[in-house]
This record gives C-alpha cells, structure tokens and sequence, in this order.
C-alpha cells in the first residue's frame, strides 16, 4: 500500500492545492510522467486548485463573520448583537432653532405658520435638507415682528400602506422608507373602517394573547421591520385587514447644516415670513458604526445593563452614542459616583446632555447611590519644540507638517482621562515626519504623569523652531 501525503490544512491557496495534487500523482497512477502545464490532466488539476481556492476563500470569510472582532459585514454585526442583547443606536435628528421675521408691510397682521411646515435650505444651493417645525404653532400677532421655534430634521409619512394580513403567526411588514426615526412609528389596522392603534413593545414577553402590541427591527440597509405576535403572545392582526403606519424619516449628520441656511419653505409660501436658523441646540448623529459597535458591545454585555463597579459604570457610560470617553471618580463614603463625559462633538456637555445621561443610570444603579454628570476637566500644556531640519527641505514646510501632526496628536479625544504625555514616545513620532532630522523639547523638560482621573491632556500653546534645511 502506497505511503499517503498527509493533508496539509494550512495550505488554501490556488498554489498550495495545486501542488499537493500533484505530489500525490506518483503514488495513485506511477504511469502518469508528464506533469507539463499542455498536459489534459494537469489542466483539470488546476481547474480543480482554482475551484478549491475559491471555496477556501468563502469559508474563511463566512467564518471570520461567526465572530464580533472580525466580522465586516453590517448584517452579521446586527445578528451577533442581537445575541448579546445589544440594540445599535440608530440615527438622531439634528434640532435647530429657527427665527421667522414679518416684513414691515405685514406688521398688522397675524400670521400663524402650523407645526409640521416644511422648512429647507436653499434648493438653490443644491439638493435641500428638508426640516419640520416642532412641538406647536408658530403665531406671530399684530404688531409683533419676529418669533421663534424649533425644527427637526426629516419628514413625516403619514398613513403608509404596508399590506394586509394573512392571519398567520408572527407577520413582518418592511415600512417602505429608510432611516426611520426611533420613537416616531405609530401602526395602524383598519378594521369596519376604523382605524385601531397598536402599541410598539420591545419585546413579547409580557404580552397576552388579546394585546395589540408589535416589535421593531432595522435590518443592515437601515430599513425598520414591524413583527406581531403568534396569538398568544400579542395579537394576531386578523386575516385580509389592511395595515398601515406613520413615521418619521431622517436625521444623521446631513442635519448639522450651517447658521443660517435653513431659509426656505417648501410646500406653502407664507406671504411677508422670511427666516432663518440662528442655533443648533441638538447635533444630528449617524447610525452608530461598526467600529463604535464592535467596541462597545462587549462592553454592554459585560456589564449586563446594571450599574455596580467603576467598570460598570464605565463600560455604560462609553454605549451612549454622544460619549466619546469616559471616567468614574467614586465616593462611596457619600454615596456618590461623579461620571466624567467628554462628549462627541463638543469639549462641554451640554444641558440636555447632562440630563440624558443621569436619567440613564438612575435606571440602572443601586439604590442610594447619586448620580454626578460632569464634563471633563482640563490639564493645559504648552509645548515648545526645537526641530532640526534635513539638508533640501524648506525649513517653512517641515515647521508646517510638524505643527499639523502635532495639533492632530493632541486633538480633544486622543489622550484619554488621567492619561500622561511621554515625551520620548511624542519625540520619536516627531522624528518620523519627513524632513525632520531631530527634535528637541524646550518645554515640558520632564514627562507629565500626575494627570488626575477626570483630566484630559489639552495643548494650550504650540511653539516650533526650525533650524538647518533651506530657507525659502
């Protein structure tokens, strides 16, 4: 019996099959001496090694999306969140405060402009952002020649047919439009031509079998999926009922438009109204992505949603979608836990942030335990740097790249809580800048390590002194 080649499992390219086939041709057909690429059973080798290489391929990619640190794809990111019973955080609408301004022919009259107008930005900028005017009416009386409101991105669909029911367990009906606004769906069955409300729920499990309730989920594409329940946990929408739902559409960074360009009505003029947005209270966010998810997922799960250690604390802090870092100083002498935030678009949390965030814990923490929401504190540094330049670079353009990798290194959000600046660590990212010869520091002279835990490094002045190189 001929003496087999073992299977080498490491070897999944076209090459390394290939090869292997070959190997094996003098212990299965001796006969068989010309291995030559003009050779037919060469050729249906090789067809075979591109088949195998291919498969290879596809296993190897269907395997790494088995798993959170290296999965790719958006849709397997969703399904292994959903086993660790972690939601991604959708897209938030940006909210800006808008002024409407009576023309002086107009002064004596009232004008009242209804909440839900649609407001814009200039169609004549390029394609509009398309916003909704907020909470109520905006009514400007007689004598009265400015007023001011809110508006939030996106627009609403109202009375959207999704289909009808088939009278089966657990029907799924996709909204027919994208991005849709958390918090904003409203579904409807229209019974003896009536309209009957169902109410969302996260989940089924304190339904009954008469509750008309229904679930959300948002596939990969961002499109929101409503499921009823089986009969016994939630109702089931009786057979060739129609159903529909109103909804909101947008947010996401498009939202953040600049002061003052949101100038335009869009359905209906308002004869003597111009306007435009002085304030945005409320930055718009994306969908959460994939990297924030794969970093903090893991996070959430460890903690389990409740509030108990520091790490706790922490790992919860870091899945809200406006923190970009986080630190907890603890008092427990006092019972206090003071939660440090560095937000996502700012260097100070706001108000309404501040209130989020408390709400957020006081659901999750310890009875007796208070809650502290504060914005970081900073440890200015000033930095002075000697540069010596390398023979035929410009001693202004050497100045310019260390200055910009500089001010890149210390942009707010890079140095973390109680982290410490190393200065042979920033010296040697320095001497790797093209044209940089040497670098020297004239201040700090010793390394910054009594950073306290709810400090941030935070570069207050920058010097560079270029010396050698050529001069312009």
């Amino acid at each position: 019996m001929p003496n087999r080649k073992s299977l080498d499992y490491v070897t999944k390219d076209y090459e390394g099959f290939r090869q292997f086939m070959i190997d094996l041709i003098p212990q299965y057909t001796p006969e068989w001496t010309d291995t030559s690429q003009s050779d037919f059973g060469i050729v249906l080798i090789e067809l075979l090694a591109n088949a195998l290489d291919i498969l290879s391929y596809y296993q190897d990619k269907n395997f790494n999306e088995a798993f959170l640190t290296t999965a790719t794809t958006r849709k397997s990111i969703i399904n292994l969140c959903k086993m660790l019973g972690y939601k991604l955080s959708p897209q938030t609408p940006a909210i800006h405060e808008v002024t409407f301004y009576k023309d002086d022919s107009y002064i004596d009259d009232t004008i009242v402009i209804p909440k839900g107008t649609k407001l814009s930005t200039d169609p004549k900028s390029g394609s509009p952002v398309i916003f909704e005017l907020l909470d109520k009416d905006v009514i400007l009386p007689s004598g009265v020649a400015s007023a001011t409101a809110l508006a939030t991105h996106g627009i609403t669909i109202s009375e959207d047919i999704l289909g009808v029911s088939n009278g089966n367990e657990f029907q799924k009906f996709k909204l027919n439009y994208p991005d849709v606004l958390p918090d904003t769906i409203e579904v409807y069955t229209i019974e003896n031509g009536t309209s009957i409300k169902w109410q969302e729920v996260s989940d089924f499990l304190n339904s009954k079998s008469g509750d008309r309730h229904f679930v959300t989920e948002v596939n990969e594409f961002n499109e929101t999926i409503i499921q009823f329940g089986n009969g016994l946990s939630g109702k089931i929408p009786e057979a060739n009922i129609s159903i529909k739902a109103s909804y909101r559409v947008g947010g996401g960074d498009i939202g953040n438009v600049g002061i003052g360009t949101i100038n335009s009505f869009v359905d209906k003029e308002f004869a003597g109204i111009s306007l435009e947005n002085t304030q945005l209270l409320v930055r718009g966010q994306d969908v959460e992505s994939i990297e924030r998810v794969k970093a903090v997922a893991p996070r959430f799960f460890r903690s389990t949603e409740r509030a108990v250690t520091k790490m706790d604390f922490k790992d919860l802090a870091l899945t809200i979608q406006d923190v970009k870092l986080a630190s907890i100083v603890e008092n427990r002498l006092k019972g206090v836990v003071e939660i440090y935030v560095l937000p996502t678009n700012s260097n100070e949390l706001t108000q309404e942030q501040v209130n989020y965030i408390t709400n957020f814990f006081n659901e999750r923490k310890l009875m007796g335990i208070d809650i502290q929401v504060l914005s970081p504190k900073y440890r200015d540094i000033d930095l002075q740097l000697h540069v010596k330049a390398l023979p035929k670079f410009l001693n202004t353009d050497v100045e310019k790249s260390v200055r910009e990798f500089v001010e890149e290194e210390f942009k707010l959000g890079n140095y973390d809580f109680g982290q410490g600046l190393i200065l042979s660590d920033l010296m040697g990212k320095i001497s790797r800048i093209d044209g940089v010869r040497s670098v020297s520091f004239i201040s700090p002279l010793n390394d910054i390590e009594d950073v306290a835990e709810n400090e941030i490094i935070n570069l207050k002045e920058l010097s560079v002194e270029v010396v050698g190189g050529l001069n312009e």
